[in-house]
């Protein structure tokens, strides 16, 4: 099961780590850290700089998006 908002965010606090902190050091905007947390975006390098701050593997925090079954996608093709 996928680690809970409140669990990561109480992990942060208890490391003392602001979501602002993690967002300045990748370069994102700090809703975006609270987004990504919330469930709401996806972003694989937040979730790795979440998952590093508190000292976690990143898929342990979200094991059903990183250890699910592979997404499928459609591949296009250019036509010469």
């Amino acid at each position: 099961m996928d680690m809970s908002p409140e669990e990561i965010r109480i992990r942060l606090f208890k490391k003392k780590v602001s979501q602002a902190k993690i967002a300045s050091e990748i370069g994102v905007h700090p809703s975006m850290i609270s987004r990504v947390i919330d469930g709401v975006l996806v972003s694989d390098r937040c979730r790795r700089a979440i998952a590093d701050k508190i000292g976690v593997d990143v898929k342990q925090m979200w094991p059903s998006k990183y250890l699910g079954e592979p997404v499928r996608r459609k591949m296009c093709l250019k036509h010469n």
